[in-house]
């Protein structure tokens, strides 16, 4: 920064690009009444009030000497900086009510400041010389501004101070607690809804976007895709036609391919839609079959490389930019997304209610809710619990309902209904040997069958038997591939692949693939029945009758095949076995047996209990510095993002992006990197070049690194964004991914 005292003529909100205070200001107030106009009743006309006057005054604090300095890039000597938003309640007027405060004050939860310091009086006595310039450039929006005295300021912090910050921040605060006022208290859930609100009309202004899209018809256009079917009588339509269970918070639990998607676009109606996953890929295996039914630019994309996967769709187009934006803002009438995105809000992070108010206001549909660790599953289960709180609605979507949820009372759903398919889809072999041993009855099984699909339990035991099927049509998908490697797998694989697929957990819920014949590590019972569910998934014909089993189970050498207990507890393993029984398995007894194995007696003395049990008590007494912190513990992932540096001097060849970045396909990685500056000009250069690097990232555990050689990237492209990011010394090959992490690696991260 430079030093300057040229006398400023403007009152600036942001710098890139520069706006006003009132330019940003009545950007807000628009956003307001957007929200207004398309969520109207959610609630009342007096709070849609309140909501514009914060929205008017949130910012005015932005009106002293050391923010306009500093937004302008000049060094400043004052030692009185104070966040705006606790200056901006200077400017409110002395009957406001003190909700309209809290709002104001805590749109940006910052630490707050030293309430008898002489720096307190300083910054007043700045407002006050700021003052003229406020009242010009605020004149087209606000009749008048003024400044209360400093003993009405000074009594308003210390009331923020006492009855708000301290108990929100020190104390998780129950939706139902009320907050003490001088004329008696306010809701505490009045109180995150419009903080949310105006948070979501600020985040969309400076970003650009909206902050609400209209309404789309997805109950028509889910009829439409019946229609497109040959389905006359839908059993959704009929269902949904109770009044008891039409807009109710409920349990659908239904046999894959029985039309879950469509029943859950016809609960939600025209009403706001967030539809979470667990998996990134099949998140956008359904992000693009929304698109199809309702339009490229009315569906948003929401997960941590998100904004990757568009600009792969369309590299030269850069509304991308735009749409993935309307996206972060939550904005689009449907909203497709990873639970993280959402659910971590349960963790009270700061700045949490702006995902709360969207969940207040929204149907929000939990799909495949069977796939989660019990830790992430409690988080899960108490978020249900406070959106149904906050006024929202929602639905879980699943093959099978973890029993215990509903028999202790965990989720307490209006309805639940249960549709099972009639047939027969799969005849199961158990095989008392290893999986490991099994090289050469693949071999025979592959001469048979056009695909055959291997999965093992950890990473380590997938590579080893992809080693000893040499000669063979086979492929190898694992968590450990680099994001580009890995997504040339599974096009293949969901393409016309024919051969043997090796595998881990990745594909039990993100690939949408059918093949002839599964053999299987043990696994927990539903881990299995989704590994089934990869087998004879969508054939035309009715049941599978065929003398041969197509599922084969291997029960190995227990500390083997749960990685010592670090990948599936092995008293759970040990108790799938026992439920498994040679011979035809249907649809309805898959169903009863996997709520029969999650339910509270087989799960009694279990770690997976425990650890559902303990982070749901948990959950009542943390609260997260930043999103960041609450998203490592919602995924129950202990990993880090690496570089294989033997990568660093491999050519880039067809990477995405190079064109747009002039980058030419023999220049090494490293070579880019080492002209990182070249493309920090502008934000979509750098998005582009983030994204470029992301192609060559893999994730592994973090003790991987603890005897390798590793550096942050930031050594290479000396920017300090870029330190979250590893290059290490571990081997990696495009045919195996990284491997010989050492004898402790166990676990599989998906």
């Amino acid at each position: 920064m430079v030093e300057q005292e040229t006398p400023l003529k403007e009152l600036l909100a942001k710098s890139s690009p520069p706006q006003s205070i009132s330019g940003h200001t009545g950007e807000v107030l628009l956003r307001v009444e957007q929200m207004r106009k398309i969520l109207g009743c959610v609630i009342p006309q007096e709070d849609w009030e309140l909501l514009k006057k914060a929205a008017l005054y949130h910012d005015m604090g932005k009106a002293s000497t050391p923010f306009q300095k500093s937004i302008r890039g000049i060094r400043s000597l004052e030692d009185f900086a104070i966040p705006h938003n606790y200056l901006s309640t200077a400017f409110l007027p002395k009957d406001a009510e003190e909700l309209l405060v809290a709002l104001v004050a805590f749109h940006h939860w910052r630490e707050f400041p030293e309430l008898k310091s002489e720096k307190l009086r300083r910054a007043y006595e700045d407002l006050k010389c700021m003052l003229s310039l406020l009242q010009k450039d605020m004149a087209h929006l606000v009749d008048s501004v003024a400044l209360e005295s400093y003993s009405v300021w000074l009594m308003r912090l210390r009331f923020l101070r006492k009855n708000i910050y301290d108990r929100v921040r020190q104390f998780r605060l129950p939706l139902d607690e009320s907050l003490k006022i001088k004329n008696g208290e306010f809701s505490y859930k009045r109180f995150v809804l419009l903080l949310g609100l105006l948070n979501r009309a600020d985040h969309s202004a400076s970003a650009g976007v909206d902050a609400e899209k209209p309404p789309l018809d997805k109950y028509a256009g889910a009829l439409r895709r019946f229609e497109e079917l040959g389905v006359k009588d839908p059993w959704q339509v009929r269902v949904l036609s109770d009044e008891q269970k039409s807009g109710k918070n409920g349990i659908l639990s239904a046999s894959t391919g029985m039309g879950k998607t469509e029943f859950a676009l016809l609960w939600a109606g025209k009403d706001k839609l967030l539809y979470t996953l667990p998996m990134r890929a099949s998140t956008n295996a359904m992000f693009q079959r929304f698109r199809r039914m309702f339009g490229r630019d009315s569906v948003g994309l929401l997960h941590s490389e998100s904004l990757g996967l568009l600009l792969r769709e369309a590299p030269d187009t850069d509304d991308v930019f735009h749409l993935h934006d309307t996206a972060r803002q939550l904005s689009f009438n449907i909203t497709v997304s990873t639970a993280d995105q959402l659910f971590t809000s349960v963790l009270r992070y700061r700045g949490f209610e702006r995902i709360y108010a969207t969940l207040a206001t929204s149907r929000v549909v939990v799909d495949e809710i069977q796939a989660y660790s019990p830790r992430t599953l409690a988080i899960i289960v108490k978020g249900l619990r406070e959106i149904e709180e906050m006024g929202g609605r929602w639905l879980v979507i699943t093959a099978t309902v973890p029993g215990f949820l509903l028999e202790e009372g965990y989720v307490q759903p209006c309805w639940v209904e249960k549709r099972v398919l009639p047939n027969i889809r799969h005849r199961i072999r158990k095989v008392n040997h290893d999986l490991m041993d099994a090289a050469e009855m693949v071999r025979k099984l592959s001469e048979k069958y056009k695909k055959v699909l291997v999965i093992f339990n950890t990473v380590k035991r997938a590579q080893e038997f992809y080693r000893r099927l040499d000669g063979l049509n086979r492929m190898l998908i694992h968590s450990r591939f680099t994001w580009r490697d890995r997504a040339l797998k599974e096009s293949e694989v969901m393409g016309n692949f024919e051969g043997v697929l090796i595998s881990t957990q990745v594909v039990e819920v993100s690939l949408d693939i059918d093949f002839d014949v599964l053999l299987t590590d043990l696994a927990p019972y539903d881990v299995l029945i989704q590994r089934m569910g990869r087998v004879w998934r969508r054939r035309s014909r009715g049941d599978y009758d065929a003398d041969d089993p197509n599922v084969y189970v291997f029960r190995g050498e227990l500390n083997d095949i749960t990685g010592k207990g670090r990948v599936y507890e092995r008293v759970l393993v040990e108790r799938a076995w026992d439920f498994l029984e040679d011979g035809f398995l249907s649809e309805e007894e898959k169903s009863r047996r996997t709520e029969e194995f999650y339910s509270s007696d087989n799960l009694k003395n279990s770690n997976y209990m425990e650890s559902f049990d303990q982070a749901y008590r948990e959950l009542n007494k943390i609260i997260f510095d930043s999103r960041g912190q609450a998203q490592e513990v919602f995924r129950d992932i202990y990993s880090v993002e690496v570089i294989p540096e033997v990568l660093l001097d491999r050519e880039v060849g067809d990477a995405p992006f190079i064109n747009r970045l002039g980058i030419s396909p023999n220049e090494t990685l490293r070579e880019v990197l080492d002209r990182s500056k070249d493309f920090a000009d502008g934000r979509k250069m750098r998005l582009f070049f983030m994204n470029l690097i992301k192609e060559f990232v893999v994730q592994v555990p973090s003790y991987a690194l603890s005897n390798v050689r590793a550096y942050p990237l930031s050594e290479i492209t000396g920017n300090p964004f870029h330190k979250g990011i590893k290059v290490a010394n571990i081997p990696y090959d495009e045919e195996l991914g990284v491997n010989s992490l050492g004898g402790n690696d166990e676990s599989v991260f998906i």
